[in-house]
Order: structure tokens, then sequence, then C-alpha cells
């Protein structure tokens, strides 16, 4: 465990449970190179993507009543100099052509999840990077790739 679970306060005064954060969160590297820290979240897309048996909304969806937390579905991973890159669970789906889990995120958090974009940190410094689209093109998944186009997706957000 890298960051155990915390409450995080919001700036309208709500506060939300997030789950601890485990490094890695993954079995393999994400993109064959970058060790992700984030979520359980995580494991269980990566487990979707190579096992069918995988029932992502028994183990995905939150308890009734209770809504999505997003830091939940964001890992983090060190990429070059001092940079940092902040991805959702959308972005793996996609880079492991998990189109289940694309779709499964797609039904339960809306079509705007598909355009999701990773946010690179220089220091100190954020801006936008890529969107699930350019992860699945890096990783060659091109049934993902004319399924995102398919939705809608983007490659600029």
């Amino acid at each position: 465990v890298v960051v155990p679970a915390r409450r995080v306060v919001r700036p309208d005064g709500s506060s939300v449970e997030v789950q601890e954060r485990l490094k890695p969160c993954t079995k393999y590297s994400f993109y064959y190179r970058y060790v992700l820290t984030g979520t359980s979240v995580f494991g269980l897309i990566e487990q979707a993507a190579f096992d069918d048996r995988v029932d992502l909304g028994a183990a995905l969806s939150p308890s009734p009543g209770v809504a999505f937390v997003p830091e939940d579905w964001e890992a983090t991973y060190a990429s070059f100099g001092d940079s940092e890159i902040t991805i959702h669970a959308v972005h793996l789906a996609a880079s492991l052509g998990c189109t289940r889990a694309l779709d499964w995120m797609r039904q339960a958090m809306g079509p705007a999840v598909l355009d999701t974009q990773a946010v690179i940190t220089v220091k100190q410094a954020s801006n936008l990077h890529y969107t699930p689209l350019m992860s699945a093109l890096f990783m060659s998944c091109t049934e993902v790739v004319l399924w995102l186009l398919d939705q809608g997706g983007s490659a600029t957000g």
C-alpha cells in the first residue's frame, strides 16, 4: 500500500472515502513499460481484459446510493524526468483491448468518459494529454480503435 484509504474533502464541503492506492496496482506494466500506482479498480480492469468471466458490474459498481469516486478511477506513473502522468481506467482498458470494460464504463459513467484525457504534470504545471483512443492506437488495438470511433471517441478529447 502506497497511500491508505482516506477521506477527501471537496471544495463544496462534501467528503468522500477514497480507496487505498497500490504500487503496482496491475500485474503487468502499462504500455509494457510503466508501473501504475492506483486503486484495485485497475487490477480488476486488467483481469477483465484477460478473463471474460470477470463480472465488471459486480466487481466495480458502487453500493446503491453511493456515487463513483473519481480518484478511485485514476492511476499515475512516472514518465520522463520529473513528470507524472495521471490516467483514467478507460486508458488502461483501451490499451489492453478490452472493449467490454470500456462499454461497461460508458454505460456506468456516461459516454463522455470515453474522451477522458490523461494529465501530464511537469514541475507542478499540468496539461491535458492523450485520450483512450490514442492509448488503443499506441498499443495497436484495432478493434478498440474502431469501437471508440463508432462511439464518437476523439483523439483530442
